[in-house]
């Protein structure tokens, strides 16, 4: 009874019951392995994955031929760091089984040796396993794969002759580790070879035309890079690497206006572009923007590297102003917040087995109750900001975007950008823009810009103000930049000229 029980607890998702159920069931029954397995994977969806591995390594020992609870165990105490463990309990098995191991066991230890560097010992494991007969294809791309890593090319090469004389099509994912091995081997030419026995059968694949476009680029191929490039983009638009590399190599060729084209916002960007507020187009990452704004600048287009540059300035100086004024301790992601708040989840109150707790213990419930509160308040915290970015006129973007927006702050290429956006609105006399610029960086990295680049900052401002057609503002700006920095010599010496 209480296994059939369990087994509808398991089907309605309720884990908190199911551990009870499970508890009654092996207790009534102890020898049943399908209850430790099952006992065994409610402690890993738990992350409890020591208790996991122990229990899959129980069941192994009472019932030897189960190779996956075997695989299962050993991968568990690799993630709780226990390597050597993890590698005994393989090693045991295949040592009790020297001719009838079971091969996907061989093929797991194989490739912990080889995450582990330690080439030598997983040949030596596939030559005792190929004695009485031939290792399948998987295993023996590994081994020449171990050679290659130990500088063995020729040996590695004779073991992969059997992909050349075969139909690529039915090996596409072994010639495609051998070849990613090669080039992470920096071998690009052995690289290509094996790519190009693909060709055919991954043409809608971007990554395969990205990875021949870096053998080409390494290759100093430059036309089959750029062209290889375009393919894959083709097919992954939103790869900002690829992208600005490709823009690169067209630069070198002399070819800025079709750089420019590669790296401007499609004419019409239909909806579709951006799938939700976590997603920001590849036309908005921050590298592109300040790659696209660079040859605006050496070309001279003043007015399109302004019209680039200026929103995400603003918009960055905008969530600056957002931060300081709400100082936060360093935030958990929002993912682990969602998964130790899933614990809670378990809890059901229609069914008579609701006052259980759920199957985690006390200091996992307390993180769970915290992590659903910081997930709503930080929902509550994103609303307001998206309406009040709204209601400022800022287009709004996602916290979780950080990474694509522009860093203003990092370095000196940053803070040589904001001069020369400052100068390039003073000289197509949008003077008030220049200021608002001026002013809020002044005020939110006074700590962060080197005291050169402040002082020239506060001196164009001075000489924007002096020449703006409203003299009251421009003394208004002037008085205001004097009382945040008393101190300065060229504040003081722009406010005496705007009253003289």
């Amino acid at each position: 009874m209480w296994k059939r029980l369990f087994t509808r607890s398991l089907e309605q998702g309720n884990n908190g019951q199911a551990r009870y159920c499970l508890s009654k069931a092996i207790t009534a029954d102890p020898k049943d392995v399908s209850l430790l397995f099952h006992q065994a994977s409610l402690h890993s969806n738990l992350g409890d994955y020591q208790k996991a591995a122990e229990l899959f390594e129980q069941i192994q020992k009472i019932c030897p031929e189960d190779v996956e609870a075997l695989q299962t165990g050993a991968k568990l105490y690799l993630r709780c760091g226990q390597l050597e463990h993890a590698i005994s309990i393989l090693v045991e098995y295949v040592n009790s089984y020297p001719s009838e191991a079971d091969l996907s066991v061989v093929d797991l230890l194989a490739t912990i040796f080889m995450e582990n560097d330690a080439y030598d010992k997983a040949i030596q494991l596939f030559h005792s396993h190929s004695q009485e007969k031939a290792l399948p294809a998987n295993l023996v791309v590994k081994e020449g794969i171990c050679h290659l890593h130990l500088g063995n090319s020729e040996k590695a090469e004779t073991l992969f002759s059997f992909l050349q004389k075969g139909c690529s099509c039915d090996h596409a994912d072994l010639i495609t580790e051998i070849a990613d091995t090669y080039m992470s081997l920096e071998h690009f030419d052995r690289a290509l070879k094996f790519y190009q026995m693909l060709e055919g059968n991954l043409e809608n694949s971007g990554s395969y035309h990205l990875k021949i476009a870096q053998c080409y680029q390494a290759l100093k191929m430059r036309e089959h890079a750029i062209l290889s490039f375009y393919r894959g983009l083709h097919l992954l638009e939103d790869n900002v690497g690829a992208r600005l590399t490709l823009a690169s190599l067209l630069l070198e060729d002399d070819k800025a206006d079709e750089t420019i084209s590669l790296l401007s916002p499609p004419e019409n960007p239909g909806s579709g572009d951006v799938d939700s507020d976590n997603h920001r187009p590849w036309w908005d990452n921050g590298k592109v923007r300040l790659k696209l704004c660079s040859i605006y600048r050496a070309k001279g287009m003043i007015k399109d590297f302004v019209d680039a540059i200026l929103p995400p300035v603003r918009e960055s100086l905008y969530i600056e102003t957002i931060r300081q004024k709400v100082k936060t301790k360093k935030r958990l992601p929002r993912r682990v917040l969602f998964e130790r708040a899933k614990i809670l989840d378990d809890q059901q109150n229609d069914n008579v087995f609701s006052g259980f707790r759920p199957l985690a213990s006390s200091s996992d419930l307390s993180k769970a109750v915290r992590a659903r509160r910081l997930l709503r308040q930080r929902a509550t915290l994103k609303e307001e900001r998206k309406a009040a970015a709204v209601a400022s006129g800022v287009d709004w973007c996602s916290d979780n975007s950080d990474d694509d927006q522009l860093n203003i702050w990092k370095d000196e290429q940053h803070h040589l950008l904001i001069l020369d956006l400052c100068k390039a609105l003073a000289s197509l006399k949008r003077y008030w823009d220049a200021l608002e610029i001026i002013d809020l960086i002044l005020r939110l990295a006074h700590n962060v810009l080197p005291s050169d680049k402040e002082e020239e900052l506060r001196s164009l401002g001075a000489q924007i103000s002096y020449n703006t057609t409203d003299p009251k503002q421009g003394f208004d700006w002037v008085r205001q930049v004097v009382q945040q920095h008393p101190h300065s010599l060229v504040a003081w010496n722009c406010f005496y000229k705007m009253i003289s």
